[in-house]
């Protein structure tokens, strides 16, 4: 009998998110690392935002900052979701 599609999804995610788990069993300090630091890419950003030397454009501009966090964390739940071509696509995204 061959298995509904919905069952198989759910399959795989199950997987994924036992991966996930134990990835973040293991990985905890540096988790907390690479938060910090991700966010406070985000921070950057929110800083220069403020400034009034800013113009409008540039405000435009700085969203980069978090578009760049979101693909970070992004790339961090595909690596500990052992997906790791995706994040690492994800991740070039950010560093190109």
């Amino acid at each position: 009998m061959i298995e509904k599609p919905d069952k198989i999804l759910e399959s795989l995610e199950s997987k994924f998110m036992g991966n996930l788990k134990q990835s973040l069993l293991q990985n905890k300090e540096v988790l907390d690392r690479l938060f910090i630091k991700s966010r406070a890419i985000s921070e950057i950003g929110n800083i220069l935002k403020e400034l009034d030397v800013i113009k409008k454009y540039q405000l435009e501009i700085l969203n980069i900052f978090d578009e760049i966090f979101a693909d970070i964390i992004t790339s961090i739940y595909f690596a500990g979701s052992a997906l790791d071509k995706p994040a690492q696509m994800v991740l070039r995204r950010v560093l190109v």
